[in-house]
């Protein structure tokens, strides 16, 4: 892939980038193993807007957790609260020790 494909960009985090080019790299196997033209500029803005696009999800994703739990604390007893208190602490033990399912 060229390399003045990230050109067009500001100084970003460098852990995004790397998961741009990754990204940007499966597009370019796929167009190569099916023989579809194109070039590193059209693979690397595809990768952002996917990139991007997963980012947003994520957010959204969070954001509806949040609102979920809070809609919960406020109509459960403070025992059932602790019952769900237990349970997402957990959920907290396995997400620390296996990751985020969408990485």
């Amino acid at each position: 892939m060229e390399k003045n494909a990230e050109r067009h960009l500001p100084d970003q985090d460098p852990e995004r980038i790397e998961k741009i080019r990754r990204i940007a790299y499966y597009l370019w196997l796929a167009r190569r193993e099916k023989n579809i033209s194109g070039d590193a500029n059209q693979d690397y803005f595809q990768a952002e807007q996917i990139f991007e696009s997963k980012t947003r999800r994520q957010l959204l994703l969070g954001s509806f957790c949040i609102w979920s739990v809070s809609y919960l604390a406020a109509r459960l007893s403070e025992e059932q609260l602790g019952s769900v208190a237990g349970a997402a602490a957990v959920l907290d033990g396995l997400a620390e020790q296996y990751g985020p399912i969408w990485d």
